[in-house]
């Protein structure tokens, strides 16, 4: 009803009524995505440019599809422990965070990122390939959980996942690179890399700050959002951050005590590590945020009542900030108004409060070690 026009709400779903749907109608017409125009997204997202149709009836098929996310996502968390708290905690993330949850490709990365953990569980190793190739085709950052989650699977499982994994991203990757999208996937790179910080990251929060005082500090439009320019050594520091993040986590899992984690909450860990330590942050990120904390609180058998109060507490308030910010403050922000900045900054608050809550969940003392599941059925 939002969407439609029904209830006054701010517009988010400019990017498939303007970019995605244009990305259909230039296949349609006989241009090659990657090879005869750009697209900033892996090759995951060209099932999209098959829905017919434009304007309202694009966006139609778009939100129907993630739809069928949703309910995936939600009656595979209620299947886990019905009337959990990860599961209602997912029921009611549209009402803290807003529409946007239907009108971006991350829910099918949430939903993606909760079959594998799931496939997992059950020591479904093929299919929890095919969910992880599937959330790395839309947004690339999935593919590094194979090597992060290493330790903790099955020695045949874990080859069995890296099969699977391996056939998909080749089943959708080889066409575009055999019709000359190889150049095209490079600029997708270079393109991703050459973001600045972004408005809404915890990092660029000084900076909104300063630019409310003084109009000389440089936030501009740019790769489809606002962003903070960056060049020399900031811009190395800012670039390198999310890479030596990453691998101090999987040398955590891979030497020290993080091997008694259980899986999914190494994979919170590393989503974690994802959200903050990255120079892009956008509000459609809480969509894989809040599906992975509510896988762990589904299933966390050694987590106390606090310990899971707390998780879902600190999502919440990342979800309810995120959507005071985007879609209703970010101009105000932009132009350095107070209630903007206010915003910016309990986004900014909030996002490291929760970053603080899932590290003292995966440090604290657990009460027996979790191991991996020893079954090896494909």
């Amino acid at each position: 009803m939002l969407l439609s026009g029904a209830f006054f709400y701010p517009a988010v779903d400019t990017d498939v009524v303007q970019r995605y749907v244009l990305w259909a109608h230039r296949l349609q017409a006989g241009h090659l995505p990657w090879a005869s125009f750009h697209v900033e997204y892996p090759t995951g997202v060209l099932p999209f440019m098959l829905l017919p149709g434009g304007g309202t009836l694009y966006e139609l098929q778009f939100v129907l599809l993630a739809l069928v996310a949703d309910a995936y996502l939600t009656t595979t968390l209620w299947r886990i422990r019905p009337g959990g708290a990860g599961a209602w905690l997912w029921i009611l993330l549209p009402l803290v965070l807003g529409p946007i949850i239907w009108v971006r490709f991350d829910i099918f990365v949430a939903a993606a990122l909760v079959g594998a953990l799931s496939s997992m569980a059950r020591a479904r190793w093929r299919a929890a390939g095919v969910f992880l190739a599937a959330a790395t085709l839309l947004k690339l950052w999935p593919l590094v959980l194979l090597l992060v989650l290493w330790p903790l699977l099955d020695p045949i499982g874990r080859r069995r996942m890296a099969a699977s994994a391996a056939a998909v991203l080749g089943l959708f990757t080889i066409p575009v690179l055999a019709w000359g999208g190889a150049s095209g996937l490079w600029w997708m790179l270079r393109y991703q890399g050459g973001h600045g910080l972004e408005f809404e990251s915890v990092w660029a929060w000084p900076v909104v700050v300063a630019h409310s005082f003084n109009r000389h500090v440089a936030i501009v439009p740019s790769h489809a959002t606002t962003e903070v320019p960056l060049s020399g050594i900031p811009g190395l520091a800012a670039s390198a951050l999310l890479p030596l993040a990453l691998i101090a986590v999987t040398l955590y899992l891979w030497l020290g005590r993080g091997r008694r984690l259980d899986i999914a909450t190494a994979t919170l860990l590393v989503v974690a590590v994802v959200l903050l330590g990255s120079k892009i942050m956008s509000a459609q990120y809480v969509i894989w945020t809040a599906a992975t904390v509510g896988v762990v609180l589904q299933t966390a058998t050694n987590a106390g009542p606090r310990w899971r109060a707390r998780l879902l507490l600190a999502t919440a308030a990342l979800a309810a900030t995120t959507q005071w910010l985007f879609p209703f403050q970010v101009e105000q922000a932009f132009y350095g108004y107070t209630s903007g900045i206010l915003a910016v900054t309990a986004h900014a608050e909030a996002a490291v409060l929760w970053f603080v809550v899932v590290l003292l969940f995966v440090i604290r003392p657990t009460t027996r070690p979790c191991v991996a599941r020893k079954r090896t059925a494909g």
